[in-house]
């Protein structure tokens, strides 16, 4: 008799052939390996007995449990008699077509489809928040430290404009009480800057260049360090992953989240957060500004200038000016009025800082000279 069999651990369906007798169930097939495998299965270890139209599914052994479909009708009565006090439950056959049948499996389909959509929705962001914002600082470190390595070897440093950036964020009042800011310019008309796990933060040259004051400046570096100190790469990283994990769970297949692992650790590079955490580090950057007594409309000027300088882009068709930075920050233009409003909010006490100013001045040279 032949048949299917689902080894609990994967979704991997092996062919099998069947035999049968009083008290035992034995099949026989081909692992993943190539190797033949011989199994045996007491009467007593058989879970779950249904016959459905012509096809017997049985579940054998303890959770994970194990399945074996049969192309065809196998009574319990042709194994129970060994074993007459653990005989399998049968069920009685039933048929599909009826539309009571239908109806039950229809609203079981609805049912688990909003349970998956609540789960991903509001349980997995959850989680990741509590995940990454309990795991140790040194773990946002072992995922950063390797990505900016790897990026510096493909791109170009300025030296000079990195020590500069480097003192003017310790000009700063940024929280480092988990991470130290190390910042890095990047010789590149490219108007983008980005942040990875654990403190390094890389600033193009045509970014720093469309500056204008050290208030835009500190508004930009303010939202980078933003995305630093709230873990946003790793809320985003154990999100996708938890994700995976529960439609994993639900179909009984764990052998691909190894490959997620790999998949995700490549891609920190290139992560696109959600719109809650880049207000998160909007918001972050606005309260940077006003702690260290500068105009927190910088961040909405920084905004701002960057789109006003942007080269023109097709995005569905139509050409639009939205530069690297902002192509992965829906809403611009909301976004950019959202930050003027929450700046005026502060009634923050600006004032003149000599140190930055200079330190700013100075790192515009740097980055003049290498164009």
């Amino acid at each position: 008799m032949k048949g299917i069999y689902y080894d609990g651990a994967t979704s991997k369906p092996y062919t099998i052939e069947l035999e049968y007798g009083p008290g035992y169930i034995q099949f026989y097939y081909t692992d993943s390996l190539g190797n033949q495998v011989n199994r045996n299965v007491p009467a007593k270890n058989i879970q779950n007995w249904l016959i459905a139209g012509s096809n017997t599914v049985i579940k054998i052994g303890d959770f994970p449990y194990q399945t074996i479909q049969i192309e065809g009708i196998l009574e319990k009565a042709a194994i129970e008699d060994a074993d007459p006090n653990r005989a399998p439950v049968y069920r009685q056959s039933f048929n599909y077509s009826s539309s009571r049948s239908l109806s039950y499996m229809f609203g079981l389909f609805i049912a688990m489809g909003v349970f998956l959509v609540s789960l991903y929705l509001w349980v997995v962001p959850w989680v990741a928040v509590q995940i990454a914002m309990s795991s140790p600082p040194s773990f946002d470190k072992s995922l950063g430290d390797p990505a900016a390595v790897e990026i510096k070897k493909d791109l170009k440093q300025n030296k000079k404009a990195s020590e500069l950036l480097n003192e003017f964020a310790r000009e700063l009042k940024l929280d480092t009480s988990k991470f130290s800011p190390r910042l890095t310019v990047i010789e590149e008309e490219t108007v983008n800057a980005f942040a990875l796990p654990g403190g390094n933060m890389m600033f193009y040259s045509g970014l720093i260049d469309k500056m204008e004051s050290p208030e835009e400046l500190a508004g930009v570096l303010g939202h980078e360090w933003g995305h630093v100190v709230n873990r946003h790469s790793i809320r985003q990283l154990v999100s996708n992953l938890s994700a995976f994990v529960i439609v994993s769970a639900v179909l009984g297949d764990a052998g691909g989240i190894t490959a997620v692992l790999v998949e995700n650790a490549d891609a920190i590079t290139r992560l696109s957060y959600s719109r809650n955490m880049e207000s998160e580090s909007d918001d972050y950057a606005i309260e940077v500004l006003h702690q260290n007594n500068l105009d927190p409309m910088g961040v909405s000027k920084s905004f701002t200038r960057l789109k006003e300088s942007s080269k023109p882009i097709m995005i569905d068709s139509t050409e639009v000016s939205i530069p690297e930075f902002l192509t992965t920050h829906p809403d611009i233009e909301s976004r950019i009025s959202t930050t003027k409003e929450a700046a005026q909010k502060k009634k923050t006490k600006v004032a003149v800082s000599p140190a930055l100013q200079e330190i700013f001045d100075e790192l515009k040279e740097a980055v003049k000279e290498t164009e």
